[in-house]
């Protein structure tokens, strides 16, 4: 016999295999119908699947979208915008109305409308007449009146006297005079007399030693001059 031991033969049944989870089979035939697990069974929707070793770091990670946050002012903006389509829609239809209105309620307006009278043209001045007047002239001497006269009457005072003449102009009728001026002359008969002051229809004046003659004018503005109204002044004897 020799001395050399026999070669150990390994026995398939015995051999180890450092294996982490799985499932070893031996069979002729296998047949799988549903999930084989060897140890965790790890069910994923999405996303990523990773087999780690016992005691590593696992970090699965994706970019996460923002949801859309309306509370901004640009999607503020965004939401509120109007097509430009429907502003020219809602123009038109509000253009048709107004012309609508104005065909039907126009012409009623025009109608209803008072149509203002023509102006009234200025009223002519009514110029009166030496008819429509009488004029008297009324010499004071101091405060006392000493002849009342009427146009074309003679009166007698001492020469070298100052008295005072004052016309009333009153109307025939009732009516009311427009504003009257008077316009005085001396007629110039006698160079002795002499008007020395005359403040509208009154006049102061100082006799002569002849018969001199005093004159006496009515205006009206925008009307012809009346014809003058005289009165005579003699001496006495």
């Amino acid at each position: 016999m020799s001395d050399q031991p026999e070669a150990q033969q390994s026995d398939p049944a015995k051999a180890t295999t450092n294996v982490s989870g799985g499932v070893n089979a031996n069979a002729e035939q296998i047949n799988v119908g549903a999930d084989v697990v060897g140890r965790d069974k790890v069910t994923s929707a999405g996303g990523h699947i990773v087999h780690a070793e016992p005691g590593a770091t696992v970090i699965i990670g994706a970019e996460k979208k923002q949801p859309l946050d309306l509370s901004s002012e640009e999607e503020k903006a965004t939401r509120k915008r109007i097509p430009i389509q429907i502003w020219v829609a809602v123009l038109g239809a509000i253009a048709v109305i107004v012309a609508a209105l104005i065909t039907a309620v126009g012409p009623e307006i025009v109608k209803r409308t008072p149509v203002p009278p023509p102006p009234m043209p200025s009223p002519t001045p009514s110029c009166i007449s030496a008819d429509d007047i009488i004029v008297t002239f009324h010499m004071l001497k101091g405060t006392s009146e000493i002849a009342a006269l009427s146009s074309g009457e003679t009166v007698s005072i001492e020469p070298d006297s100052l008295v005072y003449v004052q016309a009333e102009i009153t109307p025939v009728t009732d009516r009311t005079l427009p504003p009257l001026e008077c316009t005085w002359t001396n007629t110039g008969i006698a160079t002795e007399g002499s008007l020395l002051h005359n403040a509208g229809c009154r006049i102061d004046y100082r006799s002569g030693r002849s018969v001199d003659a005093v004159s006496m004018q009515i205006t009206q503005a925008s009307c012809p001059a009346l014809a003058p109204y005289p009165f005579f002044i003699t001496p006495n004897p």
